[in-house]
């Protein structure tokens, strides 16, 4: 029996009203980075954070070098102030046109430059960025960081020399007054040129990974090959400023292999199991 288009409620049904809690309103649009974020994959989003700190370091020398008119050494002499705080400034500079600057390090450790904070910012950049990754790969496998156990494995171990190479290059500058700074820079160096093994532990060795790696080690032949066949002084400005152009440019090609090994790896590790050609879309 219905009454009123109702339905009748007998003396056995017992009715309970059930009230809808209110919804969280939400807004109609994407936070900034958003696109981003739910479009690319976060291996390559990494490894374009390495590649895109160093591009603009790469720009900035490369624009340097076509633009010097001379490049020769520069000593400053520096000394603490009586009386002041504990920091030594610059107090004497002298002017050595006569010899060749032979890398990006012994340039940037001229005292005073902006050469030097470029290389420790760029430097920094990459660190942060590779910490993710490292996180990411050992995370993803469900692996502890220090077990070296398998070839994937390395992977993180090689991320860290990386690491650890750019913190001692980055820290300890290249200047001929102090002989710790000068040797753990060198060290530092090592490591990090050591640390793109990363790729070849990602791909299994594969033809990408050795041509780069082995690319990397040609070139840095081919720099000490330079650094030692190259005048270290002379009279003429040009022959040094020639010198130093050369070492420097070398170098330069020497850590684009580098870094560009060291990007790779990031994108190939992880949830991409070793494919450095993985779709860069989610």
């Amino acid at each position: 029996m219905e009454t009123d288009g109702h339905p009748s409620r007998g003396d056995d049904e017992q009715y309970v009203t059930i009230e809808e809690e209110p919804t969280a309103w939400k807004p109609s649009y994407r936070p900034s980075g958003s696109f981003f974020q739910h479009l690319l994959t976060v291996n390559f989003v990494l490894a374009m954070g390495v590649f895109g700190a160093f591009v603009p370091w790469l720009v900035m020398w490369l624009h340097l070098l076509a633009t010097a008119e001379g490049l020769w050494n520069v000593k400053v002499a520096t000394a603490r102030i009586d009386g002041w705080t504990k920091v030594s400034v610059p107090q004497k500079v002298r002017l050595l046109k006569d010899r060749s600057v032979l890398s990006i390090s012994h340039l940037s450790g001229i005292r005073g430059t902006i050469l030097n904070l470029n290389l420790r910012v760029v430097i920094a950049l990459s660190e942060m960025i590779t910490f993710v990754a490292i996180l990411q790969d050992v995370s993803f496998r469900d692996a502890p960081l220090l077990r070296l156990e398998s070839r994937e494995d390395l992977v993180p171990f090689a991320f860290m020399l990386f690491v650890s190479g750019g913190f001692l290059v980055g820290h300890f500058e290249l200047n001929t007054f102090d002989s710790l700074h000068f040797a753990m820079h060198h060290v530092g160096v090592v490591l990090q040129l050591f640390g793109v093994c990363s790729l070849g532990f990602v791909t299994d060795w594969s033809r990408t990974a050795v041509a780069l790696i082995a690319g990397q080690f040609v070139f840095v032949f081919l720099w000490v090959g330079a650094v030692i066949a190259v005048p270290k002084r002379s009279s003429d400005e040009r022959k040094v400023t020639r010198a130093s152009k050369l070492c420097i440019s070398l170098e330069l090609v020497v850590f684009t292999f580098n870094v560009t090994a060291h990007a790779l790896a990031i994108h190939g590790s992880g949830a991409n199991q070793g494919n450095v050609w993985a779709s860069i879309f989610k």
